[in-house]
């Protein structure tokens, strides 16, 4: 007997030609790779409009909710997908913290794992304390604390991310957060190699528009160290790709089928 095709539901704000930055980019590539490798792969997104976005292709359906205040109810969405033989996922594979509710109300209702890619932390993003910005934070920490594994792009985010919660260094592999730290390279451009976190000799001390023009003045005025950083940027985006990250996404998934 055939073995059915493992579903994953991805959930992402931001999918392919919805992209604000890096978030949507990976988002996009690393679905289009898990469903190359096998995987039956579901992307839930919102739509700008007040219509309905569907797209289906080989192992791969894009499904963006109309905006406004009906989707924002996650059960609703859910409903939509049953009624349309979309078969329960194995697993949920979260990037956005704004549609956590999501997440946390298909984790319950399948009691299926959750994997929650932390893109940043927005308890250490520049800016005043808005309300918003409040609300982003607390469901952050509510996906957190319900994932099974969380995987971060860099060694530096998860260093902040253990010292800001250091709860989610210390669930175990069971049924809660983490049980070890998962860090996938995520594939990035060379220019973002290069410029990331350091230019010329300096490091970018905050986010904000006079440090980071501070910065890239600095790389233009040392014109050799900055060709060979771009040198160097070139040969480390070389060495990740979307296959690969896929693969390594995977074993984690496969992790959680066993049990």
């Amino acid at each position: 007997m055939r073995e059915k095709r493992r579903q994953i539901w991805v959930i992402t704000l931001e999918y392919e030609p919805f992209i604000i930055g890096g978030l949507g980019t990976v988002a996009t590539n690393l679905s289009k790779a898990l469903a190359r490798s096998g995987l039956q792969v579901t992307v839930l997104s919102r739509s700008p409009t007040s219509r309905f976005g569907i797209t289906r292709k080989p192992r791969l359906s894009i499904i963006r909710f109309p905006k406004g205040p009906i989707y924002d109810r996650p059960a609703a969405a859910a409903r939509w997908l049953m009624k349309r033989a979309f078969r329960k996922p194995d697993n949920i594979h979260i990037h956005s913290v704004q549609l956590a509710n999501w997440a946390i109300f298909l984790r319950k209702k399948y009691k299926i794992p959750i994997f929650y890619t932390c893109h940043s932390l927005i308890a250490m993003e520049p800016g005043p304390l808005t309300k918003k910005r409040i609300i982003a934070e607390s469901r952050q920490v509510q996906l957190l604390k319900i994932a099974n594994k969380i995987v971060v792009p860099s060694r530096s985010e998860l260093v902040h991310l253990k010292r800001r919660y250091p709860f989610s260094a210390k669930k175990n592999d069971r049924d809660q957060a983490w049980g070890r730290h998962s860090k996938i390279r995520i594939p990035r451009s060379a220019s973002s190699f290069a410029l990331r976190g350091k230019t010329g000799s300096d490091e970018i001390p905050r986010v904000e528009k006079r440090a980071i023009a501070g910065a890239i003045q600095r790389m233009w005025r040392n014109r050799k160290a900055t060709r060979q950083r771009m040198i160097a940027a070139r040969k480390l985006a070389a060495r990740y790709s979307w296959p690969q990250a896929a693969r390594r996404y995977k074993r984690l998934f496969q992790q959680s089928w066993k049990r």
